[in-house]
C-alpha cells in the first residue's frame, strides 16, 4: 500500500513585517508615517517544496533565524502562508517552544479539554485522556489549576508533549521544547517519540543538537537564510550541514 503523503510545502514564502526606520521619538516616527514608510517585509521562507509520508521521520536543522520555527508554525497552521500551498492529511500535535498553541489565561486543565476538543476527541474518553496527560505530565494539582501564563518554560512543555501524545496523531511535531526540561522527563519524552514512530507515526523535528537528528530522523532539511539547501538521507545532509559550521 502506497504511504499517504501528511504534510506538503509547494512553493512556501512567508514574510515578517518590521517597522520601518529606527525612530526614536513619537515625532520622529509620525514623520517616517507620513513619508510612507510604515513597514517593510523580511523575507524568512523562500520557495519551500518538499513533502513528508506517512511513517517517515524528518528532521530541520540551520542556523538561528534560518525560518526553522517559522517552517513548523506554517505547517502547524498557526500561520498562514505568503504564497504557495500547504497541504495536510490526518491528524497533527504540536510541540512547539514557549507553549504555542496553549491558551495562556485557561489552566492547565482546561487547556488539556480544549486541545481535546479541537482535535475533534470523543467527549466520552475525555476522563481517560485527561488522566493520560496528568500521568505523562507529572505536573501536581496544584499546578494544572493554575493558569497557563504563570508556567515556566518547563512546565508548558510538559503540559505540551503530554497533550501531544494522548492525542495519538499521524504526525508529531516537535520544535526544541523537550530542550527545557530536566534531563529525566527529556529521556522520557524520547523513549515516547521512539515508540510512537516504532508504531508508525510520523515525526517533524526541529533541533539544534545534530546527534539528536541523526538518532531520531532518517531524512533532513536543512535551511539556510530561509532557503532549502539541501533535503536527503540524515547522515549526508548533517555532514554537509557541519561543514558549512566549520565543524
Amino acid at each position: 500500500m502506497e504511504a499517504r503523503t501528511l504534510l506538503s510545502f509547494q512553493d512556501v514564502q512567508f514574510s515578517y513585517l518590521i517597522p520601518a526606520g529606527q525612530a526614536t521619538s513619537f515625532k520622529e516616527a509620525v514623520h517616517e508615517a507620513l513619508r510612507g514608510r510604515y513597514f517593510i517585509k523580511k523575507p524568512v521562507l523562500k520557495g519551500i517544496t518538499f513533502s513528508l509520508q506517512q511513517g517517515e521521520r524528518v528532521g530541520i536543522v540551520g542556523r538561528n533565524g534560518s525560518g526553522k520555527t517559522t517552517l513548523l508554525r506554517l505547517a502547524c497552521g498557526i500561520a498562514l502562508p505568503e504564497h504557495g500551498l500547504i497541504r495536510r492529511l490526518g491528524t497533527l500535535a504540536p510541540v512547539l517552544s514557549l507553549g504555542a498553541g496553549l491558551e495562556p489565561e485557561l489552566s492547565g486543565l482546561e487547556n488539556i479539554l480544549l486541545l481535546y476538543a479541537l482535535a475533534g476527541g470523543d467527549p466520552k474518553m475525555e476522563k481517560e485522556v485527561m488522566h493520560s496527560v496528568v500521568e505523562f505530565s507529572e505536573l501536581s494539582e496544584q499546578v494544572l489549576k493554575m493558569q497557563v501564563k504563570r508556567y515556566s518554560s518547563g512546565m508548558m512543555a510538559r503540559l505540551s508533549f503530554g497533550v501531544a501524545m494522548a492525542l495519538n496523531p499521524d504526525l508529531l511535531v516537535v520544535d526544541e521544547a523537550l530542550a527545557v526540561g530536566d534531563a529525566g522527563f527529556q529521556q522520557k519524552c524520547y523513549a515516547a517519540i521512539q515508540e510512537f514512530c516504532s508504531m508508525g507515526g510520523s515525526l517533524l523535528l526541529v533541533s539544534h543538537a545534530a546527534e539528536e537528528v541523526q538518532r531520531m530522523c532518517h531524512r533532513v532539511l536543512w535551511l539556510e537564510e530561509g532557503e532549502l539547501k539541501a533535503d536527503g538521507p540524515a547522515l549526508a545532509v548533517l555532514k554537509q550541514y557541519q561543514n558549512a559550521l566549520g565543524l
